[in-house]
C-alpha cells in the first residue's frame, strides 16, 4: 500500500517530433490539465520547440500509470529520466499542469500557461535538485 504522504516526483527530458506542432502541445496540456486533476497528479511541462522537460509528481501508481502512457506517445520520443525520487511535499502548488513554451510568440491566456519570464520566476518557489533542473533549462 502507498504512503499517503509520500509524494513520487519524476522530471524526465524528450526530444520533440518534427510533426508536433505548439498547438498540438497546447491541446496536449488541456487534456492532461483534466486527466491529472482527475488523478491528483501536478506538473510542470516546458518546452523549446526541440526538447519536453516534464515534471510529473503525485501518488507512485498514478506516477507510474502516467509515464508509461508518456514513454509511447507519438509526440516526442527518447524519453529519459533525468530525475526521480520520493518526497513529503508537493513542488506544485496546484493541481494539474503547467505549461511553458519557451520560444511561443503567442500569450495563450490560461491559468496554466506561464511565459519563459513568469516560468523562471515559478521556478525560483522549487527547491532543491528540481528547482535547480528547471532553472538549469529555463537559463
Amino acid at each position: 500500500m502507498e504512503s499517503e504522504t509520500q509524494v513520487k516526483q519524476l522530471i524526465y527530458r524528450s526530444f520533440v517530433d518534427d510533426d508536433t506542432s505548439e498547438a498540438d502541445i497546447y491541446r496536449m496540456i488541456r487534456h492532461a490539465q483534466k486527466y491529472n486533476i482527475e488523478h491528483g497528479l501536478s506538473g510542470f511541462l516546458i518546452c523549446d520547440s526541440k526538447n519536453f522537460v516534464q515534471l510529473i509528481e503525485g501518488a507512485v501508481s498514478q506516477v507510474n500509470r502516467l509515464f508509461d502512457k508518456i514513454k509511447i506517445d507519438e509526440r516526442h520520443h527518447e524519453v529519459e529520466v533525468q530525475y526521480r525520487d520520493m518526497s513529503l511535499s508537493r513542488i506544485m502548488p496546484f493541481l494539474g499542469m503547467g505549461l511553458c513554451l519557451l520560444n511561443c510568440k503567442v500569450d495563450f491566456q490560461q491559468d496554466f500557461y506561464f511565459t519563459r519570464l513568469q516560468a523562471k520566476e515559478f521556478s525560483s518557489l522549487f527547491e532543491g535538485k528540481v528547482g535547480n533542473y528547471f532553472r538549469g533549462f529555463l537559463a
